[in-house]
């Protein structure tokens, strides 16, 4: 199978041009030539030569500088600049349109012109669109009948209506002819546990409900609290606004939260003091002086770790409650619990009965299966009314990578753990996310993990890989479409009707690494149409 790709529409869209009477129209070969000449500036990065290139009302609003960073947020999405493939025009003389086929790294583009008599360009808007689109070979004949022949002969543009930020995770897990039966229902709540969350997001406002705060944290608006928590909910409800964003994928159900906060987080504070005292150092000298404070402050680093461990644990068995109490049918929670890192029995007690409680009152509980690459069964909880999500990529294999960080003497493995408790797999490569909204956001003086400066690149944002954090919100979303269909239906019921929709993708049958295989929408919901209550999986 391939991999989906990203492609980038560069649409400029132009107005149209008062022809003067009686003034002589440039020929087609100078409005090709003025249109080619315009890509080469771009290509090497000349915007004051291609600003002069327009006309006067484009030229008092879009600067040189607009243009470049414009041009820089194309180059970063689809790569760089190699050639252009040839041009075409539309359109009657004086009111010219060319067409100049670009290739890039990863995708083509079109860059549409339209020019008055004086060869200048008129005003125009851009935008951009990411979908599941493989970039065809240079010498593709669809390529080269979009840069020549005419438009009956040009493959189709893509209909803007179908893409947004989770294009490929739409089509691969057929969530489109899914959406056709049900996109989920206010009914039915997904409680999310997670670090903090943007309320006032636009694609979130109104959508995710505040509800309970762990005690004894803080629970700031800054982006190391909150970002998770957004992300991690707009992966089930986001609200696409027009061409901008990304979609949920139940987004006509509702989210209640319950916000983590965050205690002192010792590291992350000795940290941000190093970096204050040293703020010329170089990554790798501050990834040896990382190994160094952590080497003087074991015992202080030590003592974190237990306290963050118990905050945690013991906040969840809480919320879970809360949740329940609060009509929650679906709990998802991104994050880590084991029993090996519980520090003592008393306390893994209370979470496990929390998770008894959610179980009998038929509430799905979904996990993060974890991201340290290795075999674990240390999940707390039961199989039959929960979910362990594992993250894989969009070819269908298990995400596994390598972390380097600087100062460290070998990678870090990471991956989405396995074993027999790993129920299914989702994909997780090139994820959409909601990001914190506003720059306010990004930066604060002093806080529970010191000072804290991230850049703002917009309200939203595309991950690499979101690994199993974000395999959890897809199966959440998943189920709460189950429970949109048939209401009726009890937590073992939807655990079974999730497994049994699955697409096997590694051994046949079920296998320790990829569970009982890759979510599929769409197959899911017709079979919870049509299930019944009692049944078993019929596989």
């Amino acid at each position: 199978m391939m991999t989906a790709r990203s492609f980038i529409l560069l649409l400029v869209v132009l107005g149209v041009a008062q022809i003067v009477s009686g003034q002589t129209h440039s020929s087609a070969e100078e409005i090709k030539t003025a249109a080619k000449e315009f890509a080469d500036l771009l290509a090497k990065q000349d915007f004051t030569a291609a600003v002069e290139r327009f006309g006067s009302r484009l030229k008092a609003v879009m600067t040189a500088d607009v243009l470049r960073d414009t041009w820089k947020g194309i180059v970063k999405e689809i790569g760089a600049f190699e050639r252009q493939l040839g041009v075409r025009l539309e359109g009657p003389p004086g009111r010219r349109t060319a067409f100049v086929t670009c290739q890039f790294e990863m995708a083509f583009m079109d860059l549409e012109v339209r020019f008055n008599d004086r060869k200048e360009i008129l005003t125009f808007h851009l935008s951009t669109r990411t979908g599941d689109i493989k970039p065809a070979a240079a010498n593709d004949s669809s390529i080269a009948r979009s840069a020549g022949l005419p438009k009956s002969d040009r493959a189709p543009r893509v209909d803007r209506s179908k893409t947004d930020l989770q294009e490929a995770l739409l089509d691969l897990l057929k969530v489109r002819e899914a959406w056709k039966i049900t996109r989920g229902s206010e009914k039915v709540l997904v409680g999310v546990i997670d670090g903090g969350f943007d309320f006032y997001h636009p694609a979130l406002k109104g959508k995710i409900i505040p509800g309970c705060y762990y005690s004894g944290g803080y629970h700031s608006q800054f982006y190391v609290n909150m970002a998770h928590g957004t992300m991690m909910a707009s992966i089930i409800v986001a609200q696409k606004k027009g061409d901008e964003g990304m979609t949920g994928l139940a987004p006509d159900c509702k989210v209640l939260t319950a916000s983590q906060g965050m205690i002192e987080h010792a590291m992350l504070r000795l940290q941000s003091d190093w970096v204050k005292e040293h703020p010329n150092a170089t990554p790798a000298e501050a990834g040896k002086a990382r190994m160094s404070v952590m080497r003087e402050h074991r015992n202080e680093l030590v003592k974190f770790g237990e306290d963050w461990v118990r905050y945690q644990i013991s906040g969840a068995a809480e919320a879970i409650r809360y949740l329940v109490d609060n009509g929650a049918r679906v709990i998802n929670f991104s994050g880590y619990l084991t029993r090996s890192a519980c520090p003592e029995a008393d306390l893994w007690k209370d979470l496990e009965d929390a998770f008894a409680y959610a179980a009998k009152e038929n509430v799905i509980i979904v996990l993060g299966a974890g991201n340290g690459g290795r075999q674990t069964e240390d999940y707390p909880g039961k199989a039959d009314t929960m979910i362990i999500a594992g993250a894989s990529n969009l070819d269908d294999t298990r995400w596994v990578t390598e972390l380097k960080i600087p100062g460290m003497p070998r990678p870090i493995k990471q991956g989405s753990d396995f074993g027999k408790r790993l129920t299914v797999m989702a994909p997780t490569e090139k994820m959409g996310v909601c990001a914190p909204h506003a720059e306010r956001f990004y930066s604060c003086d002093d806080g529970p993990v010191g000072e804290s400066k991230a850049r703002f690149k917009g309200m939203y944002d595309t991950r690499p890989n979101g690994a199993t954090s974000s395999a959890a919100p897809i199966v959440s979303s998943l189920a709460a479409l189950v429970l949109s269909v048939r209401p009726d239906l009890g937590a073992e019921d939807v655990v079974e009707i999730i497994k049994a929709g699955c697409d096997d993708i590694g051994e046949k049958g079920y296998d320790i690494y990829t569970g009982h295989g890759r979510v599929n929408f769409a197959k899911t919901l017709k079979l919870a149409a049509n299930w019944n209550r009692k049944e078993t999986n019929p596989d």
